[in-house]
């Protein structure tokens, strides 16, 4: 069928009943809507409302948030769109989103599925929050192992279209619950989603998940560091071969061995200048991993096989030094100094 026309009444003529809020000096507010500064007691239609819903218009006429007017054609449009797992009703003269519990008939407990997101040092698992209410669980009452305050982190969030509530701990063993355990090849880290029911009459349960991330305990990574000097911090995921788990090395070239003076970008360099390189993995668990440098070397361009190339580190002979706690880059975590490089000529003609 044919839809009905939209007349925005702020295009009415000067005099209209009720009065533009143009004609009256009004103004609007979330307490009493639009009103005449005349007397503020009228009423009056305006041409911009910032509550953007049905409290800007008078008696009648109702707010339209796709024409940003008052019309007299009632219409549900939510402000922002609702998501995929919702549906835009009308309480309390308000269009609200609300969960489309459409969508979760016949559903049960066995469908509640947390998606487990594994990032450098966080383990996130996420629950559709549509769904828990629509079983009779609370999706605001969510805890880990370690019920104490400073782990119950957990917020909500829109994943795959749907509303979520997340939970993140730390991909380290002890905290907030969580274990590791260790395999030849791999650690993986632990911890129980504990979900409870809304208030009830009927005792029930709390919900239980165990969520898992692993990690190969080898990783590598390659990287160039000194091809170009920046004083932004440098990161180079290093990626696992199999497996979820991944995390980030971080370094930056310094001129003091406190790692306080870095070198600017398009400083110039001088010959016999001191270089100080620290790389850190500050996500991962120091407990099971720690970073190592195995080669380092300096070339012309940035190739090994280079016959001018000079290595500073070689096949695990040099020794490395690994810091845990306050050291002077601030509490790393994991992390290890290349060494203090010494800038020298490579070959004559060579930058």
């Amino acid at each position: 069928g044919s839809k009905t026309p939209i007349t925005c009444f702020y295009l009415f003529p000067a005099g209209s009943d009720p009065p533009l809020c143009d004609d009256c000096a009004g103004s609007c507010d979330s307490e009493n809507g639009c009103l005449c500064s005349t007397d503020y007691i009228t009423s009056c239609v305006p041409t911009s409302c910032i509550m953007n819903n049905n409290i800007c218009c008078t008696p009648g006429l109702y707010w339209n948030s796709s024409f940003s007017c008052c019309t007299d054609v009632f219409t549900i449009a939510c402000s922002p769109p609702c998501a995929a797992d919702q549906q835009c009703v009308y309480r309390n003269n308000n269009a609200i989103c609300e969960c489309n519990n459409d969508l979760y008939i016949g559903k049960t407990i066995a469908n509640v599925k947390p998606i487990v997101q594994c990032d450098p040092g966080v383990m996130t698992a996420s629950v559709s929050q549509c769904l828990l209410t629509y079983l009779g669980y609370d999706y605001n009452n969510l805890d880990v192992r370690n019920k104490s305050t400073k782990c119950s982190n957990h917020y909500p969030d829109i994943l795959n279209g749907q509303n979520v509530e997340m939970f993140q701990v730390k991909a380290h063993e002890g905290s907030c619950g969580t274990t590791a355990t260790v395999t030849d090849s791999k650690i993986y880290y632990t911890n129980t989603l504990y979900i409870d029911p809304l208030p009830s009459n009927i005792t029930t349960d709390p919900l239980a998940y165990n969520f898992t991330c692993d990690h190969n305990l080898t990783m590598q990574m390659q990287t160039r560091i000194l091809y170009a000097v920046s004083p932004s911090i440098s990161v180079t995921v290093l990626p696992p071969e199999t497996g979820n788990g991944l995390f980030y090395v971080y370094t930056a070239a310094y001129k003091d061995s406190a790692l306080t003076t870095p070198w600017e970008a398009g400083e110039s360099i001088a010959v016999g200048s001191d270089i100080f390189l620290p790389f850190s993995l500050p996500e991962a668990d120091p407990a099971y991993f720690t970073l190592r440098v195995d080669e380092c070397f300096a070339a012309p361009a940035g190739d090994s096989n280079d016959v001018s190339t000079i290595h500073l580190v070689l096949h695990k002979e040099h020794s490395y030094q690994r810091h845990t706690g306050e050291a002077s880059t601030g509490g790393c975590g994991v992390c290890v100094w290349c060494f203090n490089l010494r800038l020298t000529h490579i070959s004559a003609g060579e930058d």
